[in-house]
């Protein structure tokens, strides 16, 4: 998905040769792999109750070894950003710094956390841009996504709040109910925000009638939040996805 949102952010920005479309829609999806790679080293013990699923808690990979992959991830990613252009290099470089001060800090100061990892997502639309030449027309489509991540952060979290004993995310801070109402309004947020791409001349009309769809889900996930969070989760997942859908049938129509 983020490098889809990168390709997305470069057809928003104007014309961008392959080469510079290939090397920077890689260094996108490096800094998100690596940066999954070090969440999961980080929350391993976290994990073995709210997902005991995934290859760390399993054994299928040591701690050492999956911590050596995601700096090796990362380093990769910063050393091609620069490659590309000056400017997307400094954006590359800001994601990672972003991506370690989550780790080490902001993660455990709840609500920061969750707005850190919803910047992060915008920030590949305006890597994307940059990449072509120009960020300004993608960070519409940046700002949009950020909105929506945060809320499903905070979803995220309120669904993994009986395995994070290891820190304090926001729904352990201020209470399911509440924090379930702060992802709400970011969510409900996202979808009023829907329109700005087509208002600012970013994309075409028919991105109104493609994001329609995922709007609804969005609404619905901020229906079931209460009562379903995990399935709320998901969907707006599927929203999410959805939604870059409609940005590329705006950016190609």
């Amino acid at each position: 998905m983020s490098g889809l949102a990168a390709v997305l952010g470069m057809l928003a920005g104007g014309a961008v040769s392959w080469w510079a479309a290939g090397w920077s829609t890689t260094c996108t999806v490096l800094v998100t792999a690596g940066g999954n790679t070090l969440n999961d080293h980080q929350d391993v013990e976290a994990d073995r109750m709210s997902h005991p699923e995934r290859p760390l808690p399993m054994g299928q990979i040591g701690r050492a070894a999956a911590l050596s992959l995601a700096l090796g991830e990362i380093a990769v990613a910063v050393a091609l950003g620069w490659l590309v252009s000056s400017l997307f290099g400094l954006i590359v470089l800001i994601a990672v710094l972003t991506l370690l001060a989550y780790e080490w800090r902001l993660k455990a100061e709840g609500l920061p956390g969750n707005v850190a990892i919803g910047c992060l997502v915008g920030l590949a639309f305006v890597g994307g841009g940059a990449a072509a030449g120009d960020p300004w027309p993608s960070a519409g489509l940046g700002v949009l996504a950020a909105v929506a991540a945060s809320g499903r952060e905070i979803a995220k979290d309120i669904v993994d709040a009986p395995g994070d004993s290891a820190r304090r995310t926001w729904p352990m801070r201020v209470g399911v109910e509440r924090a379930g109402r702060g992802a709400a309004i970011l969510l409900a947020a996202a979808v009023l925000l829907s329109p700005v791409p087509y208002l600012l001349g970013t994309l075409s009309v028919w991105y109104l009638a493609a994001v329609l769809a995922p709007d609804l889900m969005l609404a619905w996930a901020i229906r079931l939040l209460p009562s379903r969070p995990a399935r709320a989760e998901r969907l707006v997942k599927v929203g999410m996805l959805g939604v870059l859908g409609a940005f590329l049938v705006g950016v190609l129509t």
